[in-house]
């Protein structure tokens, strides 16, 4: 398989980046990381846990990781972490693919943009 710049893939992955935020801004992009493609897609739960976890399960099949953003962060006292309840039952959700926090996999997509970028100059 060849990515649109010419290179050739070694693997390609499907991500369904799923938002707790407005489920107005779905969009697709798609980014080369270490000879790999990986293909995105985002879906927002329009600030609904009980949807969150729907989209979860629905595409678990589907896909070869989830990303979840947009969640309300956890609030550190002294020494103690403490989640909230919904974001517990997020992250809980089984599932036979990586689900993991989608800021990084962002970071990552600028980044290998920006090696693309600046390797086509």
């Amino acid at each position: 398989m060849k990515h649109r710049s010419g290179e050739v893939m070694t693997s390609s992955y499907r991500i369904a980046d799923i938002s707790f935020g407005r489920a107005e801004k779905t969009v697709n992009y798609s980014f080369q990381h270490r000879g790999s493609l990986f293909e995105v897609q985002r879906f927002g739960a329009s600030y609904s846990i009980p949807y969150m976890i729907e989209l979860i399960k629905m595409f678990r099949t589907q896909v070869d990781a989830i990303s979840v953003t947009s969640l309300p962060h956890p609030t550190r006292l002294g020494n103690r972490t403490y989640f909230h309840p919904d974001v517990m039952k997020v992250l809980t959700i089984p599932t036979s693919v990586p689900l993991c926090d989608g800021a990084t996999l962002r970071e990552i997509a600028i980044i290998s943009g920006l090696e693309a970028l600046m390797a086509s100059q």
